[in-house]
């Protein structure tokens, strides 16, 4: 292996001050930018992104300084298919196998779709607080999620909901949310989510991720803040297993003694 690096360390060699370079620092570098297809994880050199209506190659020299956008897909054979970056490594869905409305619970081996159909409790979204559910799925396959999907309970609001509804992804540390980890953030109009539905009605909200998420290991949790005014609630169907948390602005993350949100995940194996 080749060095280079910006650290030098002064020797003597045949009587003489001789400079050493270390490689160590560059090639780490270089070598963490990786691109794979996820369906073999095949590495590639570079690869090409549709980039405001252009393709753009991108390689080991420039992937760090890339600005991707929302809307970028990858080029290839022909197709433009979603991506995720975790870290420094760009995973690229040639194959793409999306399991909808599911919790993926590994029993004997076998898979177990877990119905929403159930009769399940429901809790408001209090209005101006930070609340948090925890994702937590087991699967042996590198899982991705692209959608989260959540049941409002019985809609009561009549007439339009003036209201900000903001979404954040959080790693799980150590069994809170850690907010020094998101893995995604976004917010929508609740007046948009509400459009169209009767009223004391259920309603499936699908809300697609602004980033495809590999899924770690320890989980993750969705966290809602509810910014409003009014006095309109939003009753969304509780889960049967995990507690919900709320944040304290001087105490921070505290679990509570009723569940969290139910939810439903769209992913990618």
């Amino acid at each position: 292996m080749y060095l280079v690096s910006f650290m030098t360390t002064k020797v003597k060699f045949n009587g003489k001050r001789v400079l050493l370079f270390s490689f160590l620092l560059f090639s780490t570098i270089f070598y963490c930018q990786t691109f794979i297809r996820n369906s073999d994880e095949k590495v590639f050199d570079n690869i090409i992104v549709k980039h405001d209506g252009k393709d753009v190659e991108i390689d080991k020299t420039n992937f760090k300084d890339f600005l991707f956008n929302t809307n970028d897909k990858i080029v290839y054979n022909n197709k433009l298919l979603d991506f995720s970056m975790t870290q420094d490594t760009l995973y690229f869905f040639d194959k793409v196998k999306e399991i909808e409305a599911v919790e993926i619970v590994k029993f004997n081996g076998k898979k177990k779709t877990i119905s929403n159909n159930k009769k399940r409790a429901s809790a408001e979204i209090f209005a101006n607080n930070r609340i948090a559910s925890l994702i937590e799925i087991e699967s042996e396959k590198k899982t991705f999620v692209k959608s989260l999907i959540l049941f409002i309970n019985k809609f009561q609001v009549t007439d339009e909901f003036e209201g900000i509804l903001k979404i954040q992804i959080l790693k799980n540390i150590n069994g809170l949310p850690d907010d020094s980890s998101e893995l995604a953030s976004f917010e929508m109009k609740v007046a948009e989510i509400m459009a169209n539905r009767k009223p004391f009605t259920y309603k499936k909200i699908q809300i697609d991720f602004p980033n495809i998420i590999k899924y770690p290991k320890e989980g993750l949790f969705v966290v809602l803040l509810l910014e409003t005014g009014e006095k309109h609630t939003v009753s969304l169907t509780q889960n049967d297993d995990t507690p919900m948390f709320i944040f304290y602005p001087k105490e921070g993350w505290k679990k509570q003694d009723f569940n969290g949100y139910y939810y439903q995940l769209k992913i990618l194996q």
